[in-house]
């Protein structure tokens, strides 16, 4: 039979513990308690506090802060659970010291000091600022839906609640009178918040809550910006994010920074499901492109930059449309996954530049040298494609991009010699004139394609697809004729 250790529940024990050496260096609630007792100036609390001669004595800020930013943390955002935590999680106990302030004490404390938080989380960016973690290069915007607590019944807009927003009116004067002491939070601007909330449509189903929207700043992801909007929709919040970013660099001097940041070079992106068409901005301020920077999931409209210099540029997952690029020079520069519609990048210069992952559609691409771009080897297709596309003069000599996608497009003196394009679709395209010579074109799909000279014997045409009529013309190369 096994033997096991002997335990009794019934015996007491002495533990040590020094709250100090509980929040271990590296840890979230460390930085927390270091920030707060050595960085931040807490006196932006004190002018609301009445106690000085008389009355009892309150909560330290530091101790309700460190509370309530740690179980932020911990996606705690209940005051009862927060005051829960404080009287059974040795973490808690360290950052409270001990202590346990009820919970309406956490929840008056951040309700009665919004303007103070704020201020604090400023000064959070100056300490960052210090330190070295801000690159003020490049800040991202994107959001994200949070669900609330409101009914759908009272979800909607002022015009469809206002019956019920004055008969509740009245039913709030009348608790708040009979038990202000118990929950002082419960307040009229509390209504209005709650029934801001909206309807919105999420991956699991119609929620009620808001769009929580940061803005990130590259270098080390530092939040510089964090709102909460009462609106199923994002694409009207870009301005008044920009607009709160914008006015917090202005107060802060010593980031060095002018009085408008998008004009000194910085930028800033955001996903495609923002709006920038009412935004009321020079178009520079989120369309004009800044050497040596990063562009992620950003849509480009009507941007007209011909004939200009670009370097060191990266594009991903991004969206042009009714641009005019024509001439330029995108040397050193990088596309991934971008989109390109009724564009014209004729003679642009690829010089040195990644590509890959690009659609064109409805675009003119006249006299562009792709073999000056730089193709990489590990690769064994580009995912390369053309819509409706105009590609004259243009020259694919001696590149290997298996897969390519040539769809309803002209292709008038294309210079094709030496290219592998193995598996590629060139479909309902006009080759005319078109040069073809020891190319390998092995399971291209030529289907309703026309004009091409393709030598059967210089090119390696196994496995392709041609039309009927127009593949006669591939007997030319044999020197067989057909008669009636």
């Amino acid at each position: 039979m096994p033997r096991f250790k002997t335990y009794n529940y019934d015996q007491s024990a002495m533990v040590v513990i020094n709250y100090q050496d509980q929040p271990q260096p590296g840890t979230f609630e460390h930085a927390v308690h270091y920030l707060i007792e050595h960085k931040l100036d807490l006196s932006v609390f004190h002018p609301k506090y009445r106690n000085d001669a008389t009355g009892r004595l309150a909560y330290d800020p530091a101790i309700l802060l460190k509370i309530i930013l740690f179980a932020y943390s911990k996606g705690i955002t209940s005051s009862r659970e927060m005051q829960w935590c404080c009287e059974t999680n040795i973490i808690f106990k360290a950052l409270s010291c001990d202590t346990v302030p009820h919970f309406t004490t956490l929840a008056s404390f951040v309700s009665r000091h919004a303007d103070e938080i704020e201020a604090l989380f400023e000064q959070v960016l100056l300490v960052c600022h210090e330190q070295g973690l801000l690159g003020n290069g490049l800040f991202a915007i994107d959001g994200c839906k949070m669900s609330s607590d409101a009914s759908k019944e009272w979800s909607g807009t002022f015009k469809e609640l206002d019956e019920k927003r004055e008969k509740l009116r009245g039913l709030i004067r009348h608790h708040l009178l009979e038990h202000y002491a118990r929950d002082e939070a419960e307040t009229e601007a509390d209504l209005d918040r709650d029934i801001r909330r909206a309807n919105m449509t999420t991956s699991k189903g119609t929620i009620q809550g808001y769009s929580g929207l940061a803005t990130v700043d590259k270098k080390h992801l530092i939040i510089i910006d964090a709102q909460a909007f009462g609106e199923g929709q994002e694409h009207h919040t870009l301005k008044p994010v920009l607009e709160k970013v914008e006015a917090s660099f202005k107060r802060f001097k010593k980031l060095s920074i002018t009085d408008n940041i998008y004009q000194k070079g910085t930028v800033v992106t955001a996903e495609s499901g923002f709006s920038t068409a009412s935004l009321g901005y020079p178009e520079d301020k989120m369309t004009d492109l800044k050497n040596n920077a990063h562009y992620f999931d950003v849509s480009f409209a009507k941007l007209s930059s011909p004939d200009e210099h670009y370097s060191g540029i990266e594009f991903e997952d991004c969206q042009f449309s009714d641009c005019d690029f024509s001439a330029s020079k995108f040397q050193k520069c990088k596309f991934t996954n971008c989109i390109f519609e009724h564009c014209n990048l004729s003679l642009v210069d690829f010089s040195n530049s990644k590509l890959f992952g690009l659609k064109f559609q409805d675009s003119k691409l006249v006299g562009v040298d792709w073999t000056k771009a730089i193709w990489a080897v590990y690769h064994s297709d580009f995912e390369l494609g053309f819509k409706r596309c105009i590609l004259n003069d243009s020259s694919f000599f001696g590149l290997t991009l298996n897969e390519l996608v040539f769809e309803e497009c002209k292709l008038h003196d294309v210079d094709f010699r030496g290219g592998g394009f193995l598996g590629s679709t060139m479909t309902y395209s006009d080759f005319r004139n078109s040069l073809f010579m020891r190319t390998n074109l092995q399971g291209v799909d030529f289907s309703e394609s026309t004009a091409y000279t393709i030598d059967v014997l210089e090119n390696n045409v196994k496995k392709a697809k041609f039309s009927r009529y127009e593949a006669l013309n591939l007997l030319e190369s044999l020197g067989i004729e057909l008669v009636d």
